[in-house]
């Protein structure tokens, strides 16, 4: 806090969004305001432009009154978010059933059908379980059938959240070809029971503003296009950052305390000033950002998958990454994520193993016809998740990309090769390991690894990088590039000599050149993802991946911090 004097230098104590420490703020806000300071002589200023909901919460409910210049933008909030996800789940459904299942994992959470997450984590691992073979299932119908059906045995309690979740989202998803945007969002409201959730919280006066400011955006927004679709509603809250959804006018007092970011603050109009942010100086308290976590439980599938686990490089990097991260995507399996350009990628990856496939029979590659028929045809049958037009985008981006790079490389490509060849039952000091290779190119014994890669090649060459001061624990191609060494050198007693490893890029640079890049591995390299290895293995058998990273890039860190922002 700084109290303005014109000669004294200002004592700033930054904060994080944890609202222990917003609750700090209040609570001097409050201390002032009962020694008779004008509201309007103090202002909170956010370091960045974003500002937190936590604090508007902290306001509305201890009665403080207060002012922005600029009018806040309600789609940053924790409730919007979780609002925009149902939105965007229910269009995936009615374009594909079972589509959303990524975005129903997230669904389930949602406080207002208070769900234990140990009984989300274990129906999700149970659909996990059955990802393969004649008795696969998706989230939604496993959801639906265990809504429905008779508890296992006495000792197994129905989960009443499943019943009314289930239900729930089956009848939106039904009755939504026969809804306007008005009436979807009524439904919505009245079947969830977000608006008997939100009133019994802390924070309720802070969540039914919101829903009132949603309220008033979908009349407004209904009132100039009767006919807009739920599809193109999501295309327009896609673009949050050129989408207003303002709160709505009656919670800001012209007099109030004074919320602000930065570049607006003029230090001499308050006499009272608290800043807010995480960039330091030396006249300035830190407290450092916190990483979210999540209840320690044990569960029998977390047994079962911890005995079966087999370590490859994607869990390695996402471990590292952050054991959260590692928690979802490893031990629960959360369904993938549907997105247009892991589809594109693994496209242009099929048709790429085909056309070697189909070359190795006479030794001649196929015409280029071929390559992209195999392209076409993986597409339209992983059409789910793109909208028409960004397949038709994507169609015509393949087509072009693969004719450059089939035309600059067909004459020089090694015909001595293996195929997508997956490494298994091999172990270091004890550590089981597995991988898969796009493509292995021979010199007698000795090996080329080549992995293909689409999208940007700058961004992807930050991740080539060794272990630095930026990448502590190296970018996750370099250690992709280690690890598959590492794969080689142990398989079979040494059979192959893997001598480097190739990064071929499909699309090409900033410059429109086409880019490869090979690493030749080191013992220190060897030494050092070896380390990682063990080390994130045994905490990993430890069971240490309840905590999270706390970056503000990372999605699962960002789920459970807004699931707990709800509360």
């Amino acid at each position: 806090m700084q109290h303005h004097t014109t000669n004294q230098l200002p004592i700033v104590l930054h904060l994080n969004s944890s609202a222990s420490n917003f609750l700090q703020t209040i609570s001097s806000i409050k201390e002032l305001l009962g020694k008779g300071v004008e509201p309007k002589k103090i202002a909170v200023v956010f370091a960045t432009n974003q500002y937190s909901d936590n604090l508007f919460a902290h306001f509305l409910q201890n009665q403080i009154p207060f002012n922005c210049n600029n009018p806040l933008n309600v789609l940053q909030s924790s409730l919007s978010n979780q609002l925009i996800t149902l939105l965007k789940y229910l269009a995936a459904e009615v374009d594909m059933p079972t589509g959303g299942d990524d975005l129903l994992f997230e669904i389930l959470h949602f406080k207002w059908f208070d769900i234990p997450p140990v009984e989300i984590a274990k129906l999700t691992a149970e659909v996990a379980d059955r990802r393969y073979g004649k008795d696969k299932t998706t989230l939604r119908q496993h959801l639906l059938y265990n809504a429905n059906n008779p508890a296992k045995d006495l000792f197994t309690p129905p989960i009443e959240g499943f019943k009314k979740a289930s239900d729930c989202i089956e009848k939106l998803i039904t009755e939504l070809p026969g809804y306007n945007l008005l009436q979807l969002f009524d439904n919505i409201l009245s079947e969830t029971g977000v608006l008997n959730y939100v009133k019994q919280q802390p924070a309720s006066k802070w969540h039914e503003a919101i829903i009132t400011s949603w309220i008033n955006f979908i009349q407004i927004t209904f009132n100039k296009n009767a006919s807009l679709t739920l599809n193109q509603l999501i295309t327009m809250l896609n673009k949050r950052e050129n989408q207003l959804l303002p709160l709505i006018e009656s919670c800001y007092d012209l007099n109030g305390v004074h919320v602000l970011t930065s570049t607006e603050t003029n230090h001499t109009s308050f006499d009272y000033v608290f800043k807010v942010g995480d960039h330091v100086n030396t006249n300035e308290h830190s407290l450092e950002h916190s990483a979210p976590t999540i209840k320690r439980f044990e569960a029998d599938f977390i047994d079962r998958v911890l005995n079966k686990f087999v370590m490859n490089v994607s869990a390695l990097n996402t471990y590292l990454n952050c054991p959260l991260q590692f928690y979802f995507n490893n031990i629960v399996r959360v369904p993938p994520v549907k997105s247009t350009a892991f589809a594109f990628g693994s496209a242009v990856h099929y048709a790429l193993e085909c056309l070697f496939v189909k070359m190795q029979p006479s030794n001649t590659f196929p015409a280029i016809d071929v390559l992209l028929n195999d392209f076409q045809q993986y597409m339209v049958q992983n059409r789910v998740g793109f909208t028409e037009a960004s397949f038709n985008q994507k169609m015509q981006h393949g087509h072009s990309v693969l004719t450059n790079y089939y035309h600059q490389y067909i004459a020089e490509w090694n015909k001595i090769v293996v195929i997508e060849r997956t490494f298994k039952n091999i172990t270091l000091g004890g550590i089981p390991l597995k991988g898969k290779m796009d493509k292995l190119e021979f010199n007698g014994k000795k090996v080329n690894i080549v992995d293909y890669k689409t999208g940007n090649v700058e961004r992807a060459l930050e991740k080539l990088q060794p272990p630095n001061e930026a990448q502590p624990h190296g970018g996750d191609y370099w250690r992709q590039a280690v690890f598959y060494k590492i794969l080689i050198d142990n398989y079979e007693g040494g059979k192959w000599q893997a001598m480097s490893s190739e990064f071929d890029f499909i699309e090409p640079n900033q410059n429109n050149a086409l880019q490869k890049v090979k690493l030749e591995i080191s013992a220190a390299d060897i030494a050092t993802v070896t380390h990682q290895l063990t080390e994130a293995w045994g905490k990993i058998q430890d069971r240490q991946f309840y905590n999270g990273c706390g970056k503000p890039t990372c999605g699962w860190c960002g789920f459970v911090k807004m699931n707990e922002d709800m509360q």
